[in-house]
């Protein structure tokens, strides 16, 4: 260090004492460098070329001349490194911040390179921009969450992890607030060699045991993140494969999700010394595995709570053995809300599954700083409670909806936790970006629901509209242009085609979340007319939301007076569900709009249904149609008699099934599951024979002609 200055050798030598007493510990440390950006850069490159041991893997640097794109998230997942520098100077992405530290090993560092703290909250940051709306500037949100993360990292409790430097003299006084570590080098320590813990060492048995054992009694595997879970996963499956297991399904949210699957899985495999082309492990999309039907030995469901329940369900219909894996708190989704959602599901389809949990970290140990202190940073690990008195009561009398100020909720830590808590609970796929966008996002109000004293629901409401500039408008019509934080009206622009869509004012529920253990009790009901009741007193035009489409979730929408508009035509890959829009007209101003969505809606719903909407779920596609008008003569009520009780081939009679089918909608629901499905995916989205008897599991076409028969003349009485 002969050509550093004596206050940049002061700084490395600290620096180099944290690192040897976390390589020690085998904890990680995180040191937050405030000060001006060149002068943190040098201090931490410095520190890349002289402090870190000799063995660590190269450092992994963030935004260190510019801004990340978004899809660097998925390039660090699965990776590994001894020291970690994060430059906050040219953006704060929760997200990436999240991951990145996770890479980080035990007995390694994190640098967190920020503004000076008075600064901070003041400058722009590039990544508003993806929380910021149309008109608004990027340099016009409030930095609620910047503001909050500076109290995080001054208030955090974790002594060990957090340590600020300066510029300014006395560069580290004091260093640590508990205890100083050895500020002797020691170049000789060793980096810590993880090994397979004990837990996930029960968990490669459990795995195995439940691919060999007895059909029909899947394994669920929870655990934090850096608990080996999916190297777990992976040596299994080599494991399963050389015992004669030739084909082994992995799906997941994303592929980049299961890097760390296959990585441990070829690792596995070549250290057995394996080379056999005839078996396999293959990736395949949660939306594509339950579109056609494949043979697999078993199925490997990994990040599970990040897959919509629906899917789930289906994987677990079709598959005999399934492995679902999820990890409890993550950058990617947060599995909280998976027991609430899927367990319960499970524990009626299959009550003989098996639980496991891992507990012990595998890439640090326990009791982790960092960890503690991130999850505080971003939320990871919050859960809403209710009070026992709450829970045991025979009803939930509602004290108070109210609109809250956001500067208000920020600095409000209790309340916030509770409330995205809770709209952890309520959402697969919430991330700590998310918390960025409810503290800072320009057009945004937040809902909340109290019932003594406890909070039990929220919403996220978004102001939408009011689009002024004709040639935007035009873009926008055209598909060349989607103007951020305009659903709404973009839907009706863009996929309506209504361009006088674009001036009126709109307001979205982009989330409603009712505790799940107070749900059904009109909770959602009366946030909902309060949301309602603002609308109309602020002269909102039309009334919104857009969401993953669910029999349930539709239901609920449609008994809140909020009328299907769009459609979307392509599956969500994770979720395997249709995006619908539904919406309410509040303002005269709104009407025609509303009625122009409404008619194109259902003028074009049967065809879409035989088309890009075949595989929508059959409950839903009763929901969305209207009942027909047209009255059905004699000749077309004879020809249904002779398909019901004579032998006509259903092909002489299709138009007037259908015609009956439509003008009976409303006694569809009378029906058992099995025969509402079959009369909509025949008679509606024009699946042949076959795919309906390997969906319904109806073995021929004449059982299921019988089958059809039964249905039609239900609908007929």
């Amino acid at each position: 260090m002969a050509t550093l200055t004596d206050s940049t050798k002061r700084h490395i030598e600290q620096l180099i004492a944290l690192h040897h007493d976390a390589i020690k510990s085998h904890h990680r440390r995180m040191i937050v460098i405030t000060g001006r950006l060149d002068w943190s850069l040098d201090l931490a490159e410095t520190f890349a070329q002289h402090g870190v041991n000799s063995t660590a893997d190269s450092p992994l640097w963030i935004a260190k001349e510019s801004p990340e794109p978004p899809n660097r998230l998925q390039q660090i997942i699965g990776s590994e490194t001894a020291l970690l520098v994060f430059n906050a100077h040219h953006g704060f992405d929760p997200n990436l911040f999240g991951a990145a530290t996770g890479a980080v090993v035990g007995g390694g560092l994190t640098l967190l390179l920020v503004p000076d703290f008075a600064q901070w909250h003041a400058k722009s940051d590039p990544v508003a921009a993806r929380i910021t709306v149309y008109p608004y500037p990027p340099d016009s949100i409030s930095n609620h969450y910047i503001k909050r993360l500076i109290r995080c990292i001054n208030d955090g409790e974790q002594a060990l992890l957090l340590t600020i430097l300066r510029q300014s003299s006395p560069p580290i006084e004091p260093l640590l607030r508990k205890q100083a570590p050895s500020t002797e080098a020691h170049p000789e320590d060793p980096l810590f060699e993880p090994g397979t813990t004990a837990d996930q060492q029960q968990t490669i048995d459990a795995i195995i045991h439940t691919a060999k054992g007895h059909r029909h009694r899947p394994l669920v595997i929870t655990a934090d993140r850096g608990r080996g879970k999916s190297a777990a996963l992976g040596i299994a499956a080599a494991r399963l494969m050389k015992s004669g297991k030739r084909h082994i399904v992995v799906t997941a949210p994303g592929l980049a999700s299961v890097e760390t699957l296959f990585k441990h899985n070829e690792m596995e495999w070549m250290k057995m010394g394996n080379e056999n082309p005839s078996v396999s492990l293959e990736f395949i999309a949660p939306d594509k595995l339950i579109q056609r039907p494949i043979k697999a030995d078993l199925v490997l469901v990994d990040e599970a709570a990040a897959i919509a329940t629906p899917i789930l369900g289906q994987i677990l219909e079709h598959h005999a053995r399934v492995i679902f894996a999820t990890t409890t708190h993550g950058y990617e989704g947060s599995g909280q809300g998976f027991a609430l959602r899927f367990l319960k599901k499970l524990k009626v389809q299959c009550p003989n599954f098996t639980e496991i949990q891992l507990n012990s970290p595998i890439r640090w140990a326990d009791h982790d700083p960092v960890e503690q202190q991130v999850n505080q940073m971003l939320l990871l690990n919050t859960e809403p409670k209710l009070p026992e008195a709450l829970l045991e009561a025979p009803t939930c009398r509602i004290d108070r909806i109210e609109r809250l100020d956001r500067a208000q909720l920020a600095n409000n830590e209790p309340l916030l936790q509770q409330l995205f808590g809770l709209l952890v609970l309520a959402h697969y796929r919430t991330t700590p970006l998310d918390l960025r966008q409810l503290l800072d996002g320009p057009n945004l109000s937040v809902y909340i629901a109290s019932s003594r004293g406890t909070l039990i629901a929220t919403a996220l409401v978004a102001d939408e509209g009011e689009i002024d500039d004709e040639a935007l408008v035009d873009e926008i019509w055209l598909g060349h242009r989607r103007p951020q934080g305009h659903l709404l009206p973009q839907t009706l622009i863009a996929h309506v085609g209504i361009k006088a869509a674009a001036s009126l004012r709109y307001r979205r529920i982009i989330r409603i979340a009712v505790h799940p253990q107070l749900q059904r009790r009109g909770i959602g009901r009366a946030l909902m007319d309060k949301i309602g009741s603002d609308a109309t007193a602020e002269q909102i035009d039309l009334l919104g939301t857009s969401y993953g489409a669910t029999a349930g979730l539709l239901r609920f929408w449609n008994q809140n007076r909020l009328t299907p508009l769009f459609i979307g035509s392509h599956r969500n890959a994770s979720s395997g569900t249709y995006a619908l829009t539904q919406m309410r007209v509040i303002s005269k101003r709104g009407q025609s709009t509303y009625n122009i969505a409404i008619d194109r809606f259902q003028k074009g719903l049967l065809d879409q249904l035989r088309d890009p909407l075949q595989q929508l779920d059959g409950d839903i596609v009763c929901q969305l149609l209207k009942p027909s008008s047209v009255k059905l003569n004699s000749h077309d009520m004879s020809d249904v008699n002779a398909f019901i009780h004579g032998n006509r081939r259903y092909e002489t009679v299709i138009t007037p099934l259908i015609q009956l089918l439509l003008k009976q909608l409303h006694k569809m629901e009378y029906l058992p599951p099995e025969q509402r499905q079959l009369l909509t995916m025949r008679l509606l989205q024009n699946h042949s024979w076959s795919d309906c008897a390997t969906r319904l599991k109806i073995a021929g076409r004449k059982a299921l002609q019988n089958e059809l028969r039964q249905a039609i003349s239900m609908l007929q009485n």
